[in-house]
Protein backbone atom coordinates (compact mmCIF):
# COMPACT_ATOMS: atom_id res chain seq x y z
CA UNK A 1 0.00 0.00 0.00
CA UNK A 2 2.91 2.68 0.46
CA UNK A 3 4.34 1.77 -2.76
CA UNK A 4 0.95 2.88 -4.25
CA UNK A 5 0.42 6.09 -2.13
CA UNK A 6 4.08 7.19 -2.95
CA UNK A 7 3.34 6.85 -6.62
CA UNK A 8 0.03 7.74 -6.64
CA UNK A 9 1.37 11.43 -4.65
CA UNK A 10 4.61 11.54 -6.91
CA UNK A 11 2.20 11.75 -10.17
CA UNK A 12 -0.98 13.73 -8.70
CA UNK A 13 2.26 16.34 -7.59
CA UNK A 14 3.72 15.90 -11.11
CA UNK A 15 0.51 16.93 -12.50
CA UNK A 16 -0.38 19.53 -10.57
CA UNK A 17 2.76 21.44 -11.21
CA UNK A 18 2.00 20.53 -15.05
CA UNK A 19 -1.21 22.30 -14.58
CA UNK A 20 -0.59 24.71 -12.90
CA UNK A 21 3.33 25.62 -14.57
CA UNK A 22 5.31 25.03 -11.36
CA UNK A 23 4.12 27.95 -9.90
CA UNK A 24 3.12 28.73 -6.45
CA UNK A 25 -0.43 29.02 -7.40
CA UNK A 26 -2.83 27.57 -9.63
CA UNK A 27 -3.53 29.78 -12.52
CA UNK A 28 -6.12 28.64 -15.65
CA UNK A 29 -4.33 27.33 -19.05
CA UNK A 30 -5.54 31.01 -20.43
CA UNK A 31 -3.70 32.54 -17.93
CA UNK A 32 -0.20 30.53 -18.45
CA UNK A 33 -1.12 31.04 -22.68
CA UNK A 34 -0.42 26.94 -22.77
CA UNK A 35 -1.87 25.60 -25.69
CA UNK A 36 -3.53 22.03 -26.06
CA UNK A 37 -0.46 21.06 -28.41
CA UNK A 38 2.10 21.85 -25.54
CA UNK A 39 -0.28 20.07 -22.81
CA UNK A 40 -0.22 17.38 -25.29
CA UNK A 41 3.37 17.24 -26.01
CA UNK A 42 3.76 16.66 -21.83
CA UNK A 43 1.64 13.82 -21.47
CA UNK A 44 3.15 12.23 -24.45
CA UNK A 45 6.89 12.76 -22.80
CA UNK A 46 5.60 11.65 -19.46
CA UNK A 47 3.61 8.73 -20.96
CA UNK A 48 7.07 7.84 -23.13
CA UNK A 49 9.12 8.26 -20.02
CA UNK A 50 7.14 6.19 -17.79
CA UNK A 51 6.33 3.59 -20.11
CA UNK A 52 10.21 3.26 -20.21
CA UNK A 53 11.58 3.94 -17.05
CA UNK A 54 8.91 2.67 -14.78
CA UNK A 55 9.64 3.84 -11.40
CA UNK A 56 12.30 6.56 -12.82
CA UNK A 57 9.94 7.61 -15.30
CA UNK A 58 7.47 8.44 -12.21
CA UNK A 59 9.94 10.70 -10.52
CA UNK A 60 10.32 12.98 -13.60
CA UNK A 61 8.38 16.15 -14.12
CA UNK A 62 7.51 17.57 -17.66
CA UNK A 63 7.17 20.80 -19.08
CA UNK A 64 6.66 22.08 -22.82
CA UNK A 65 6.96 25.49 -23.65
CA UNK A 66 6.43 25.60 -27.66
CA UNK A 67 9.05 23.37 -29.14
CA UNK A 68 10.95 23.34 -25.73
CA UNK A 69 10.54 20.70 -22.90
CA UNK A 70 12.36 20.60 -19.81
CA UNK A 71 12.63 17.57 -17.69
CA UNK A 72 13.25 17.78 -13.86
CA UNK A 73 13.38 15.49 -10.79
CA UNK A 74 15.69 13.05 -9.61
CA UNK A 75 16.49 9.31 -11.10
CA UNK A 76 18.23 6.19 -9.77
CA UNK A 77 20.56 6.22 -12.15
CA UNK A 78 23.13 7.98 -15.03
CA UNK A 79 21.42 6.00 -17.93
CA UNK A 80 18.00 6.92 -16.95
CA UNK A 81 19.09 10.77 -17.03
CA UNK A 82 20.54 9.99 -20.36
CA UNK A 83 17.90 7.38 -21.42
CA UNK A 84 14.62 10.45 -20.43
CA UNK A 85 16.60 13.19 -22.57
CA UNK A 86 16.70 10.63 -25.32
CA UNK A 87 12.91 9.92 -24.66
CA UNK A 88 11.81 13.39 -24.98
CA UNK A 89 13.26 14.59 -28.33
CA UNK A 90 12.07 11.38 -29.73
CA UNK A 91 8.38 12.51 -29.74
CA UNK A 92 6.74 15.08 -32.21
CA UNK A 93 7.17 18.66 -31.38
CA UNK A 94 9.81 18.48 -29.63
CA UNK A 95 12.83 20.32 -30.70
CA UNK A 96 15.08 21.07 -27.50
CA UNK A 97 15.48 19.29 -24.32
CA UNK A 98 16.35 20.96 -21.12
CA UNK A 99 17.85 17.98 -19.24
CA UNK A 100 17.97 18.96 -15.46
CA UNK A 101 17.41 16.04 -14.23
CA UNK A 102 19.88 14.69 -11.03
CA UNK A 103 21.00 11.29 -10.04
CA UNK A 104 19.96 10.45 -6.45
CA UNK A 105 22.97 9.35 -4.50
CA UNK A 106 22.91 5.54 -3.61
CA UNK A 107 20.73 4.30 -0.90
CA UNK A 108 18.36 7.64 -1.14
CA UNK A 109 15.56 6.38 -3.76
CA UNK A 110 12.43 5.45 -1.66
CA UNK A 111 12.39 1.56 -0.79
CA UNK A 112 8.78 1.48 -0.21
CA UNK A 113 8.39 2.98 -3.84
CA UNK A 114 10.88 -0.12 -5.37
CA UNK A 115 9.25 -2.64 -3.98
CA UNK A 116 9.23 -5.33 -6.86
CA UNK A 117 4.96 -6.13 -7.61
CA UNK A 118 3.68 -3.15 -6.18
CA UNK A 119 5.83 -0.55 -7.89
CA UNK A 120 5.53 -1.94 -11.02
CA UNK A 121 1.45 -1.91 -10.71
CA UNK A 122 1.84 1.24 -9.90
CA UNK A 123 3.73 2.23 -12.46
CA UNK A 124 0.94 0.89 -14.69
CA UNK A 125 -1.78 2.54 -13.15
CA UNK A 126 0.40 5.52 -13.54
CA UNK A 127 0.96 4.82 -17.37
CA UNK A 128 -2.54 4.11 -18.05
CA UNK A 129 -3.82 7.30 -16.40
CA UNK A 130 -1.67 9.55 -18.66
CA UNK A 131 -2.76 7.40 -22.15
CA UNK A 132 -5.94 8.12 -20.79
CA UNK A 133 -5.36 11.46 -19.80
CA UNK A 134 -3.92 12.23 -23.31
CA UNK A 135 -6.76 10.72 -25.56
CA UNK A 136 -9.09 13.03 -23.68
CA UNK A 137 -6.93 15.88 -24.38
CA UNK A 138 -7.26 14.96 -27.70
CA UNK A 139 -10.99 14.37 -28.15
CA UNK A 140 -12.09 17.19 -25.68
CA UNK A 141 -9.33 19.51 -26.19
CA UNK A 142 -8.30 21.81 -22.76
CA UNK A 143 -11.94 20.62 -21.53
CA UNK A 144 -10.28 17.08 -21.35
CA UNK A 145 -7.71 17.84 -19.40
CA UNK A 146 -9.70 19.21 -16.71
CA UNK A 147 -11.31 15.45 -16.34
CA UNK A 148 -9.63 13.70 -13.18
CA UNK A 149 -8.62 10.11 -14.41
CA UNK A 150 -7.54 7.68 -11.88
CA UNK A 151 -6.76 4.04 -12.96
CA UNK A 152 -6.19 0.71 -10.86
CA UNK A 153 -5.66 -2.81 -12.42
CA UNK A 154 -7.48 -1.95 -15.83
CA UNK A 155 -10.27 0.14 -14.31
CA UNK A 156 -10.45 3.73 -15.08
CA UNK A 157 -12.93 6.06 -13.31
CA UNK A 158 -13.11 9.60 -14.63
CA UNK A 159 -14.03 12.31 -12.22
CA UNK A 160 -14.94 15.76 -12.79
CA UNK A 161 -17.90 18.72 -14.28
CA UNK A 162 -17.85 17.73 -17.87
CA UNK A 163 -19.24 20.81 -20.33
CA UNK A 164 -22.14 18.95 -21.74
CA UNK A 165 -23.71 15.73 -22.09
CA UNK A 166 -22.63 15.27 -25.27
CA UNK A 167 -18.74 15.84 -23.83
CA UNK A 168 -19.66 13.03 -20.98
CA UNK A 169 -19.92 10.48 -23.38
CA UNK A 170 -17.12 11.61 -25.78
CA UNK A 171 -15.02 11.39 -22.65
CA UNK A 172 -16.61 7.46 -21.61
CA UNK A 173 -16.21 6.31 -25.06
CA UNK A 174 -12.66 7.66 -25.37
CA UNK A 175 -11.44 6.35 -22.36
CA UNK A 176 -13.05 2.79 -22.79
CA UNK A 177 -10.70 3.08 -26.07
CA UNK A 178 -7.11 2.99 -24.88
CA UNK A 179 -5.42 0.54 -24.87
CA UNK A 180 -5.14 -1.83 -21.05
CA UNK A 181 -8.21 0.00 -20.12
CA UNK A 182 -11.30 -2.90 -18.98
CA UNK A 183 -13.50 -0.77 -17.54
CA UNK A 184 -14.91 2.75 -17.48
CA UNK A 185 -16.24 3.92 -14.21
CA UNK A 186 -18.60 7.14 -14.79
CA UNK A 187 -18.49 9.78 -12.00
CA UNK A 188 -18.74 13.14 -14.31
CA UNK A 189 -20.96 15.16 -13.78
CA UNK A 190 -22.94 18.21 -16.76
CA UNK A 191 -22.09 21.41 -16.29
CA UNK A 192 -25.16 23.16 -15.67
Amino acid sequence: MKARTVILAIFAVATLALAAGCGDKSPSFTELGRSADELKVELTVRAKLIESLRVDGVRIAVKATGGRVTLSGSVKAKSSQELAEEIARSVSGVREVDNRLTVAPAGSVDRAADAAGKAEREVSDAALETRVKLRLLDSLGLGGFKIEVEASEGVVSLRGVARSREHRQIALAEAAKVPGVRRVIDLLRVKE
